[in-house]
């Protein structure tokens, strides 16, 4: 068993980080907290770890205390919870977070984390609340600590979604939040979904600027990352809304067809989903193309609430043409 790594960092990747010991490269999946503390390429580092060992694959999980690595021990005895899963928990709350959601039956501050809908979340904490005091909370390990609370950490996967790198990422997000507070909220830091860049020199969107736009998007979100042609979306949105756009005048659809269609599944392991639901809070319509949702044997009741369904995706595209929507070239 191998308990424990001291070395130097190598390179990092979105989960993911290379530890170099004695000239071996160890590969281990972290979540976003250790990533950020763990430094630049070329620095000492040193990682907790836990050996999974399954019939198709071996895994290096690494962290940055004993702590996470207890948590994350406990969290991955609760059925439907794996690796990844438990990885996104500890990156959206600390030990200490997480300690005080189980203790309390908080389910809402467990499903902050990408892929845990409300009914995991609530098995999480039902069968952890009374293992909840029997471990303890973070320690300290004498590094900047990484950023705390759902709006961080989905503010740092927004942020490599850009193609920062994760302990950048981190970083940059943690000193936000050191300037601005605990109580900093999600749009002072970054918005949640659709991050996008202030540009200067331009003119000014007219304030009375209509928008009706219909995105097309066929390809799947690579696993445990969330669909890209989604938050396109919201960052079309963000962007004009920042630009002074009235938001009650920017009309966005979403026509969805090909593998995509698995990214709007109501399962609970869809990394999508959470960006989904908000999307549909705030009007966005998304439609399913029939032909290949019943190619794919899904049907209506496989998808997310709110999700409509059309007879084809050139049927979607052809009434939204027909309502005014033009289509995104992007």
């Amino acid at each position: 068993m191998i308990a424990k790594l001291k070395g130097l960092l190598d390179e990092t990747g979105a989960d993911w980080a290379v530890i170099d010991v004695g000239g071996v490269g160890y590969l281990v999946h972290c979540s976003a907290r250790t990533l950020s503390q763990l430094g630049e390429a070329g620095e000492a580092c040193t990682v907790f770890t836990d050996l999974q060992v399954s019939e198709n694959d071996m895994r290096l999980l690494g962290f940055a205390d004993g702590a996470e690595r207890d948590w994350f021990r406990l969290l991955t005895q609760v059925q439907g919870v794996g690796s990844k899963v438990a990885l996104a928990i500890l990156s959206a709350l600390s030990a200490d977070e997480l300690q005080a959601a189980c203790a309390n039956g908080d389910a809402a501050m467990v499903a902050r984390a990408n892929g845990v809908g409300p009914k995991l979340a609530g098995r999480i904490v039902n069968e952890l609340k009374d293992k909840a005091g029997a471990l303890p909370g973070g320690g300290g390990t004498g590094a900047v600590a990484a950023p705390r609370g759902g709006a961080s950490a989905d503010a740092v996967s927004a942020l490599e979604n850009l193609g920062f790198k994760p302990a950048v990422a981190a970083r940059a997000v943690a000193l936000a939040q050191g300037e601005l507070g605990d109580s900093a909220g999600e749009g002072e830091l970054i918005r949640v979904f659709g991050p996008h860049y202030a540009v200067e020199g331009i003119d000014r969107v007219p304030e009375d600027a209509e928008f009706a736009v219909a995105f097309d998007v066929a390809r799947a979100a690579e696993d445990g990352t969330r669909n890209r042609g989604f938050e396109s979306a919201a960052r079309f949105i963000n962007m004009h809304a920042a630009a002074g756009v009235d938001p009650e005048n920017i009309r966005i659809a979403v026509v969805v067809h090909g593998g995509a269609v698995k990214d709007l599944l109501a399962s609970e392991d869809n990394a999508s989903r959470d960006m989904v639901e908000r999307l549909l809070e705030e009007g966005v319509r998304f439609i399913v193309c029939g032909q290949s949702a019943a190619g794919s044997e899904i049907a209506q009741g496989d998808l997310i609430p709110g999700v409509e369904m059309a007879l084809s995706a050139m049927t979607a595209h052809a009434l939204l043409q027909q309502r005014g929507y033009t289509v995104n070239p992007f």
